[in-house]
């Protein structure tokens, strides 16, 4: 059942108009929740931030001293965890992609997205 209504405006090719049902990236449905860019960017977050805390800023590692300065300030716990750094590099990162077409369900499901698939990475990829 549609619940949202939304236009997207107009840009050169076409105007994107349409009604978005509840279920993500659902078949046969021609405009989704959540379309495919928003779901990279949130699958890109994940990555971005299990990478850094997991990977280069382990001791020993290529960003060791940048972890070591930012310990020293008081934002250290949200570069220690990748949950958090995946929730909010998604978190900054939608409006500033998303700005001309900025839907708060779309923001929030990127940065569910995002933290869920760091959690994942988290279980099955960390050491």
């Amino acid at each position: 059942m549609p619940i949202f209504k939304f236009d997207k405006g107009s840009n050169k090719k076409s105007t994107l108009q349409g009604y978005y049902n509840v279920i993500i990236l659902a078949p046969n449905v021609e405009n989704d929740l959540i379309d495919l860019q928003t779901l990279e960017l949130a699958i890109l977050s994940a990555v971005l931030g299990f990478v850094y805390v997991d990977i280069l800023s382990a001791p020993g590692m290529i960003l060791a001293w940048l972890q070591r300065l930012i310990d020293r300030t008081p934002l250290s716990h949200l570069f220690q965890c990748p949950y958090c750094l995946a929730g909010q590099i998604a978190l900054w990162s939608y409006p500033a992609f998303y700005w001309h077409s900025y839907l708060l369900t779309n923001h929030f499901l990127t940065i569910i997205i995002a933290i869920f698939t760091a959690r994942i990475f988290v279980k099955y990829l960390s050491e």
